[in-house]
């Protein structure tokens, strides 16, 4: 898989004074259409593609 197919990445910041900070970057991806399950690459819009970052883990397998 590369970055390009993922939708969660999960960041471990290990922090001077000891301790990790877990930091998980979500991508939001947008379609023009989700009216079908096939072909999804041609109803992407990464124009408007966002990103969010957030404390602590997100997603549904965070290790």
């Amino acid at each position: 898989m590369t970055t390009s197919e993922a939708n969660v990445l999960w960041l471990r910041v290990r922090l001077a004074g000891g301790g990790d900070r877990m930091i998980s970057i979500v991508i939001n991806r947008w379609h023009d259409n989700v009216s079908t399950l096939f072909r999804e690459s041609a109803t992407l819009d990464s124009a408007k593609d966002t990103i969010d970052f957030h404390l602590g883990p997100i997603g549904s397998y965070p290790n």
